[in-house]
């Protein structure tokens, strides 16, 4: 009897340990709605004391005749404020950088492409997140762009694939959830994601599950146009802190329980 109780005991120890902690309950880390910007502003930096002031750390705007970065009041995502990135000719846009490392998060924000060109944006790691250098896929925990009409994501070797077919002058709110956590991943209300995979989701809609770039933790992101214009509102970074499922909970308690009992008769 012993014994049964000693092997019972350590199977649900066992399985408590299989069916790991993997319920994600989201940090929100950077939120930006562009309200304390003002309409009209040209914005050419961000910090903790530049005005207009941000959450953000990072922006850049391009030497090309007509490039910019201006808050607006918004009619099309219908906030308070957004923020116009317009490319003449290189990058244009913001980002927020020096975060703390993390390796499961999900970014979301609102966009609408106003004139046609390529809207790129990502999370990853590494110095091309402060500087005016284009990405390599070693920078990329996740990328994705808007080209022309086209939502894609980049693969690890640099190829674009197509997602999504978006239009201009048209409102878009997206989430891109990414997992290098080592283990399968339980968010918002029971989405299961693997190790090494990520969610998009396109207006609420799951629009695909995708590899990421690179298998690697994130401290960045960045969001910019390379040519074309397009309006960006309420950015939002969440980062994760894993809680134990609840059968996970009771399989560690039937097995405290099983070696309690064993021990109690062992002294009896």
């Amino acid at each position: 009897m012993k014994k049964l109780y000693t092997i019972i005991g350590l199977a649900a120890c066992t399985l408590a340990g299989v069916n790991a902690a993997t319920i994600i309950d989201w940090d929100l880390v950077v939120s930006e709605d562009f309200s304390g910007t003002g309409a009209g502003n040209a914005i050419t930096a961000y910090n903790t004391t530049a005005s207009p002031n941000t959450s953000l750390t990072y922006a850049r705007v391009s030497g090309g005749t007509g490039s910019s970065l201006t808050a607006i009041d918004s009619e099309k995502l219908g906030t308070a404020a957004s923020l116009v990135s317009t490319s003449a000719s290189s990058l244009t846009g913001l980002g927020c950088s020096g975060i703390d490392s993390f390796s499961a998060g999900k970014l979301s924000f609102d966009f609408n492409i106003v004139s046609s060109g390529t809207l790129f944006f990502a999370l990853g790691d590494g110095s091309t997140f402060t500087s005016n250098s284009t990405f390599t896929g070693s920078h990329l925990s996740l990328g994705l762009q808007v080209s022309g009409s086209n939502l894609q994501n980049r693969s690890s070797g640099g190829a674009w694939s197509n997602l999504s077919t978006i239009s201009l002058d048209t409102k878009y709110s997206l989430t891109m959830v990414f997992n290098n956590s080592g283990e399968e991943i339980s968010y918002d209300g029971g989405n299961l994601l693997a190790d090494g995979m990520a969610d998009i989701w396109l207006g609420g809609v799951l629009i695909s599950t995708v590899t990421l770039t690179s298998a690697m933790d994130a401290t960045a992101f960045r969001i910019y146009t390379t040519s074309g214009s397009a309006e960006i509102a309420n950015v939002q970074l969440y980062t994760y802190t894993p809680i134990p499922e609840p059968s996970t909970w009771l399989l560690l308690g039937a097995g405290v329980a099983f070696a309690v009992v064993v021990r109690r008769k062992r002294i009896n």
